[in-house]
């Protein structure tokens, strides 16, 4: 019985460390999926303005926020870097495109998320509407040249007209094909849910060579404040080489232990 666990024990060894090993290398590609882009903690430099417009005022410590810098009119503001996980010829079937975001947005204000290309031809978008009319606001996700999906309307943020509202969106457009994709998520405000959805589709346009998370404002020198979540988070599909890794890795599993106890047996 003494020699047969001595025996167990090398093979026991080796299997913790090429279980670890495996572990390692899946866990750095999972890891390396999602390209998220940050507002919070982003420098203020890294953003310009574009659509024709300036950029906001910006201020990206926690709590932060957005102001119009121009009372009447529009900000517009990109990161100046593109993402790097964004096919360059069409729009990738599995990739993801989410926003994520809680904040303030202040009565009479617009407030637009999107994923846009240089010149605003071409985006995926998320605006939040807080009229300063009664029942009159509404979210809305988008396509530039393509199709429309109206979330939420005819009612108040927060059950009350003309005043500024907290509201939690996490929305989801994943790419079902060439010209389309699903939309998933849901957006809240302090009273409850405004929208929850899974399935809902909306036509794309054309897909940009490359492509920017984007803000947009379009208000009365007001903005958007108290914010503890803004990002843009893109999540392309396994290229085919990961997916044969992972694959790899099983099957080597499977042949190296059996060996491992053949030896030891």
């Amino acid at each position: 019985m003494e020699n047969l666990i001595m025996k167990q024990k090398p093979l026991v060894m080796r299997l913790k460390a090429f279980l670890t090993a495996s572990a390692m290398v899946m866990g750095t590609l999972a890891g390396a999926q999602a390209q998220v882009s940050d507002f919070l903690g982003s420098s203020s430099a890294s953003w310009v303005g574009y659509a024709g417009g300036p950029a906001p005022t910006l201020v990206t410590t926690t709590p932060g926020s957005i102001v119009d810098t121009t009372a009447g009119g529009g900000s517009f503001g990109r990161f100046s870097t593109a993402l790097s996980s964004h096919p360059a010829s069409s729009w990738r079937v599995g990739d993801s495109y989410a926003f994520h975001f809680d904040g303030v947005v202040s009565n009479a204000t617009t407030f637009r998320l999107e994923f846009t290309d240089t010149a605003h031809a071409v985006a995926l978008q998320f605006t939040l509407n807080n009229s300063s009319s009664a029942n009159a606001d509404s979210l809305v996700v988008n396509a530039l040249g393509g199709g429309t999906s109206l979330l939420f309307s005819g009612g108040n943020f927060g059950g009350a007209a003309g005043a500024s509202q907290r509201l939690f969106g996490d929305v989801t457009l994943s790419i079902v094909s060439s010209s389309t994709a699903s939309l998933t998520g849901s957006v809240s405000d302090n009273v409850g849910t405004l929208w929850t959805g899974t399935g809902t589709t909306i036509n794309l346009g054309a897909s940009p060579a490359a492509i920017y998370p984007g803000i947009g404002l379009l208000s009365n020198g007001n903005g958007v404040s108290g914010i503890t979540v803004l990002n843009f988070a893109l999540t392309p599909v396994p290229e085919p080489s990961t997916a044969t890794l992972f694959a790899g890795v099983g099957v080597a599993f499977l042949v190296f232990g059996r060996r491992l106890i053949r030896r030891n047996v």
